[in-house]
């Protein structure tokens, strides 16, 4: 078999005893979850201290291994230490946007600060409205494949099992999860008015808005 060429994770830097560490946050942090209406109890502050030096000697285990990595150099591996050492700068994993590309009059460019990753993002997520949003539109639809039926209960019923029940609230602050624990109170009145917005062609202007939360994510 040929031999592989050595890279930094050849070796493995995880310890016996960051290990057991690991067992032990995670038992605190489930004894923790369990005993969270008493906010005095002590086990709550224990899980806290374990975690905070569980990061801290994960992050001096890492430090070292890249140590010995490097002393270990050697004419085989040089090649790899050249490739990362010359490759483009990293975040070391904080959570950040990475350096963006536009197309400005046909030729690309990056964008690496944050102010213009900021206008490219808020151009792109909100596109300015039409001249006029009244503005007939073409009504050159093609056949319908099926002949169209009036919203029955059950298919509200659907809907609302399917929804995510702790989504990011709309403009009229009704988390979903009031719709999938009330459908039996709400769908009756739902049915009614979703079938009259079909028999009476009128389109409520409010549920043309929409709320767009941008939640940032590490990596």
């Amino acid at each position: 078999m040929p031999k592989t060429k050595p890279t930094p994770y050849t070796k493995c830097w995880w310890s016996q005893e960051l290990a057991q560490m690991c067992r032990q946050k995670c038992r605190l942090k489930a004894k923790s979850f369990r005993l969270w209406a008493q906010h005095l109890h002590p086990v709550h502050k224990e899980v806290r201290r374990v975690a905070n030096e569980y990061t801290t000697r994960i992050a001096g285990a890492k430090k070292k291994h890249w140590e010995d990595w490097l002393e270990d150099v050697n004419i085989d591996n040089m090649w790899t230490v050249h490739k990362y050492a010359g490759g483009a700068p990293t975040d070391g994993g904080n959570a950040r946007i990475p350096t963006l590309k536009m197309q400005t009059n046909g030729q690309a460019k990056e964008l690496d600060n944050n102010e213009e990753k900021s206008k490219l993002l808020y151009d792109t997520f909100f596109p300015p409205p039409p001249a006029d949003p009244h503005a007939d539109l073409p009504t050159d639809y093609l056949n319908p494949a099926c002949e169209f039926k009036p919203i029955t209960d059950n298919q509200i019923y659907r809907a609302i099992r399917n929804l995510a029940p702790f989504k990011a609230l709309g403009p009229n602050n009704i988390c979903n999860v009031v719709f999938t624990k009330c459908a039996d109170q709400l769908v009756p009145w739902m049915g009614h008015l979703f079938r009259a917005i079909f028999e009476l062609n009128v389109f409520p202007s409010e549920w043309l808005m929409s709320k767009t939360v941008v939640i940032q994510k590490p990596g």
